[in-house]
């Protein structure tokens, strides 16, 4: 997975969701710890472009591709990156849970659930 920020943004996304999927199946099976390494694989795919967007669109350039992000492909990153981002936090308060020798959620907090 290390090489893949490299490759295609439609090959990047569908990795993602490969990664997504499988941290889903760590989640539901109580594997936190891995569901959470899953969903950070899944950010790293793109990593330069999260990187680039705060320069001027126009004149960034992302990993060795040397194109620059249009608009199309910030709301594809973002259908990408956002579930596994909201994944991640369930998976750590799952952990922080663990640790603190918690059965269940806080009172009053929904128990969180992959997308």
């Amino acid at each position: 997975w290390k090489t893949q920020p490299r490759q295609p943004l439609s090959k990047r996304l569908a990795t993602a969701e490969m990664m997504r999927a499988e941290g889903n199946d760590h989640f539901t099976a109580g594997r936190f710890k891995e569901a959470l390494d899953e969903y950070g694989y899944a950010l790293a795919m793109f990593k330069y472009e999260i990187a680039n967007v705060a320069r001027d669109q126009e004149a960034a350039e992302l990993g060795d591709l040397g194109r620059g992000l249009g608009s199309e492909d910030l709301r594809k990153i973002n259908k990408a990156r956002v579930p596994c981002l909201l994944n991640s936090a369930a998976a750590k308060l799952k952990l922080a849970a663990a640790a603190a020798g918690e059965e269940e959620a806080p009172p009053g907090a929904p128990p969180p659930t992959p997308e």
